[in-house]
């Protein structure tokens, strides 16, 4: 399982960098699956074009890039896609829509496929325990937005309640490595 989790994207390019250690593509041949659907407000979709840009300064182009908004069921192939990711918004409205289309059968197939997951936010809260009846994959609390972040380096996700991430840093699971970067 991949999951590279954020409070804010990509802003520190020490990120990117970190990115690129989880798959042995270019960020031309990678497609990604982008899902919105946490921006559930007007004014909230308007920052659409705000998390474009995470994708794109990994150098996936618009071609490669799918927008699905967990309206209606998945029609796709989830193998098509080499990364997923989920924006920032309302974590429980993401959920609902999530649950209401049958969607985390997709996500999970995706993750046993070698997909990279990110989570921007809200997009991270649900794969931990944040969320009731959320993604559960991690067992561990994410507080996105700290002022202050748990330091960088290797860590036991298994062994630890909750890990604070400032802007600048992610959580990166790698299989049973897990690592705050930033």
């Amino acid at each position: 399982m991949k999951l590279f989790l954020t409070s804010a994207g990509f802003d520190n390019r020490l990120l990117v960098d970190e990115f690129f250690k989880l798959t042995d593509k270019t960020g031309k041949s990678l497609k990604a699956l982008f899902i919105p659907t946490a921006l559930n407000t007007p004014e909230m979709r308007e920052a659409i074009p705000v998390f474009m840009e995470d994708l794109y300064c990994l150098g996936i182009t618009d071609e490669n890039i799918t927008v699905y908004d967990l309206e209606e069921s998945f029609l796709g192939e989830i193998s098509d896609f080499d990364v997923m990711l989920f924006t920032a918004g309302n974590p429980d409205f993401l959920m609902e829509r999530i649950n209401s289309v049958g969607f985390k059968k997709s996500i999970d197939e995706f993750l046993e496929k070698d997909g990279i997951y990110i989570g921007i936010s809200a997009g991270s809260d649900i794969v931990a325990a944040n969320i009731k009846n959320g993604l559960g994959y991690i067992n561990t609390i994410i507080e996105c937005h700290a002022k202050n972040g748990k330091p960088a380096g290797i860590l036991n996700i298994e062994a630890i309640d909750k890990v604070l991430l400032t802007d600048n840093q992610a959580l990166v699971i790698n299989g049973y490595h897990s690592e705050v970067i930033g």
